[in-house]
């Protein structure tokens, strides 16, 4: 089984939370399969206290807009 993710460690994402939108640095990629379900989370630090869903991340505030 191959999983690819769509950013790496270091790279720059843009999120919308209940506090708006904001960037962050992934610091931790988990990853978490049950069944034929693969899920990617992304957290800033490697502690992982809040993590986003890959579905929920994206490369630039542009893009970000453009999803809502």
């Amino acid at each position: 089984m191959t999983i690819t993710t769509k950013f790496s460690i270091g790279d720059s994402v843009w999120v919308k939370d209940r506090y708006g939108s904001h960037s962050f640095i992934v610091g931790r990629i988990s990853i978490s399969i049950n069944g034929a379900q693969t899920s990617i989370f992304y957290s800033a630090d490697s502690k992982g206290a809040i993590v986003y869903f890959e579905s929920a991340c994206y490369a630039t505030k542009e893009e970000l807009l453009a999803s809502l």
